[in-house]
């Protein structure tokens, strides 16, 4: 399968610059503004477009775990044969969790429906684990860039894809945070399962972002993962009604429309009369926190 030449949707993930040179001899991507060097294989199916460095998020976390995995993703020296790649329809994940994952993608491809009709179309996946949005939606679209930071993650998703006999994506090692995308390259964006762990202000940014690759009249889908009363969750910013609306305003340059949104999951108005109640029937059966998906249209 021929894929789209990557390097007509790609910027510079430091400074943001458009303006790159192709190595075409070593297969490197190189910034003439700044010092950012990228790479690619043979095949242009695998791109290295990690920023240099880290985003400075260490104040806006809640617990530092999420900020020294985060910052141990820059590190070179990564074992490429370490099984990892969270998937929530995975092996090890219970009838439960394997319904709600159903539920949810029923959303999204219900909305992806909504996008237009043309034979090019083409959808980034910001963080796409071990591929269980990207490869149940393939077939959509001319092209899927299949995006995670966790390269041993990516490295497995694309062994993943290879048994599967799926040709058209393109695997990007890179950082969400600093996303290496131009404005309004794409028709539908993906952002499940992925926000509220840097806080909320880096939450808007990365949904301004997401709004801004989308082509007009592009989609992008995202979740938000409901405040639960009593349920104490250290490792995200679970939000509310408000907290959403507020995330999910653009920027002076972009204008968006809601097109519609679903809420998926269990409700926990029993955390209302009892925690500890709440608490043990989430520790015997695990209740799914409610998740509000936002759908948004880019009209101009």
């Amino acid at each position: 399968m021929n894929l789209p030449d990557f390097f007509q949707f790609i910027k510079c993930p430091d400074c943001g610059s458009v303006d790159l040179y192709n190595n075409i001899d070593v297969r490197k991507i190189q910034c003439c503004k700044c010092s950012w060097i990228g790479s690619y294989s043979k095949d242009g199916k695998f791109l290295d477009l990690m920023p240099s460095k880290p985003k400075d998020v260490k104040s806006s976390v809640k617990q530092l775990d999420v900020y020294k995995y985060y910052s141990n993703q820059f590190d070179k020296n990564i074992e490429s044969n370490v099984d990892s790649g969270w998937s929530i329809s995975g092996p090890g994940a219970s009838n439960r969790v394997r319904f709600f994952h159903d539920k949810l993608n029923e959303v999204v491809q219900k909305n992806l429906t909504n996008i237009n009709q043309s034979n090019n179309k083409k959808m980034v996946d910001l963080s796409a684990g071990s591929g269980d949005y990207t490869f149940k939606n393939i077939t959509n679209f001319e092209c899927v860039f299949h995006c995670e930071i966790d390269y041993n993650g990516l490295i497995n998703s694309k062994k993943r894809a290879d048994k599967m006999d799926i040709g058209n994506i393109i695997f990007v090692h890179c950082d969400y945070l600093q996303m290496p995308f131009k404005s309004k390259s794409f028709d539908a964006v993906l952002l499940i399962d992925s926000l509220e762990y840097y806080g909320y202000e880096n939450d808007h940014n990365v949904v301004n972002q997401s709004y801004d690759i989308l082509k007009e009249g592009g989609l992008s889908i995202l979740d938000f993962h409901r405040k639960r009363p009593f349920k104490n969750n250290n490792l995200l910013y679970e939000y509310n009604n408000n907290d959403i609306r507020l995330a999910c305003k653009s920027n002076s340059e972009i204008k968006i429309t809601a097109f519609s949104k679903a809420i998926i999951g269990r409700i926990s108005s029993i955390s209302f009369v009892n925690k500890y109640i709440y608490s043990m029937l989430n520790w015997m059966f695990f209740l799914p926190p409610v998740r509000s998906i936002k759908v948004v249209r880019r009209i101009s």
